[in-house]
C-alpha cells in the first residue's frame, strides 16, 4: 500500500465537520484524502473554500460523475456538459495540487443491443478527456462501475480488463472491490491483469446484491473477514505502491468512531 485514503463519501461528501473530526482522530497516521467533485458550482465552491485547510494532507479526488453520462452521443449536449465538467474538475486538481482523480466509464443502464455503440462512446469520449489531463499533468484513473442485475455495467470482466487497451496509454485504473463482489468478479485474475495499470483501490463490502458501501470488516459482509485479509494481501503483492481508498456509504452506524477503528486495522494489516 502507498496510502491509506479516506473519502469523504461517509459524510454524505460535504459534512466536513464530521470528517475534520475524524482526520483529527487518526492525526497520528499518516493518512491522505479523497475528495468529491460534482457538476454543481455551489457545491464546488464550498469544496474550494476547503483548500487551504486540507493543504497538508495527500489528496485525491472522485470526478464528477452525478448527472454526467460520459457515454454519450459524439458532440450532443450531454457530452459537452461532461467535457466542461471534467474541464471545471481539472481546474480543481491543479488548485489542490491533487494526486489522482477518479473517472466512471459511464452512468446509465443500458439495453444489451445498444452496448458495443455506448461502449465507443465512453472510450471516445474519456480519451478526449486523457488528452487534454496529459499535458496538464494529471492523472486519470478510470474505475470499474455498473452492476449486472441493473443493466449498468457496460464493461465487464474481460471486457474492462480489454479496456486499457483502447484507451490512452497514460490511463491507469481504480478497482473498486464492491462493485467487482457485486459483479462476481474473480479479484485476482483482474488484478494481475492490470498490476501495471492499477493506481488504487476503493474498498468497501457489501451484501453481494447492492451496492451499499459497507465496513470492509462488518459481520455478515458478503467477503467474509478471512476473504477480506487475503485479497488485501493479494493486492499488496500484485500492486505494492497502489493507494487504499475507504469509501463506505452515510448511514447512522458510519460514524468517525468506527472509520478510525477500521483505518487502523488496515494500517496494522498493511505493516
Amino acid at each position: 500500500m502507498n496510502k491509506l485514503v479516506l473519502e469523504t463519501y461517509f459524510c454524505n461528501f460535504e459534512d466536513y465537520d464530521m470528517f475534520d473530526r475524524t482526520l483529527d482522530a487518526l492525526k497520528d497516521e499518516d493518512i491522505g484524502i479523497e475528495l468529491h467533485i460534482f457538476d454543481d458550482p455551489a457545491f464546488n465552491a464550498r469544496l474550494r473554500a476547503k483548500r487551504d485547510h486540507y493543504a497538508s494532507f495527500y489528496t485525491t479526488f472522485h470526478g464528477p460523475h452525478m448527472g454526467v453520462e460520459l457515454a454519450s452521443p459524439k458532440g450532443s449536449a450531454v457530452q459537452k456538459r461532461g467535457i466542461a465538467a471534467w474541464e471545471e474538475a481539472f481546474r480543481m486538481y491543479l488548485e489542490f495540487g491533487a494526486h489522482g482523480i477518479v473517472m466512471h466509464t459511464n452512468q446509465l443502464s443500458f439495453r444489451p443491443e445498444d452496448k458495443a455503440h455506448l461502449q465507443q462512446q465512453s472510450i471516445d469520449t474519456m480519451n478526449i478527456l486523457l488528452d487534454n489531463a496529459l499535458p496538464l499533468g494529471i492523472d486519470v484513473l478510470v474505475e470499474n462501475v455498473g452492476w449486472h442485475n441493473t443493466d449498468s455495467m457496460l464493461f465487464d470482466e474481460d471486457e474492462f480488463i480489454a479496456l486499457f487497451d483502447k484507451l490512452r496509454p497514460w490511463a491507469h485504473c481504480l478497482l473498486d472491490t464492491g462493485h467487482a463482489f457485486i459483479n462476481r468478479w474473480d479479484m485476482e485474475k483482474v488484478i494481475k491483469a492490470l498490476a501495471h495499470r492499477i493506481k488504487a483501490y476503493h474498498l468497501h463490502n457489501n451484501d453481494g446484491e447492492q451496492d451499499t458501501h459497507r465496513p470492509l470488516f462488518e459481520a455478515g459482509g458478503f467477503y467474509s473477514e478471512a476473504d477480506i485479509v487475503a485479497l488485501l494481501g493479494m493486492m499488496d503483492r500484485h500492486t505494492p505502491d497502489a493507494d487504499w481508498i475507504l469509501e463506505y456509504a452515510p448511514c447512522p452506524k458510519i460514524t468517525p468512531e468506527v472509520v478510525v477503528h477500521e483505518c487502523k486495522r488496515l494500517l496494522d494489516l498493511s505493516k
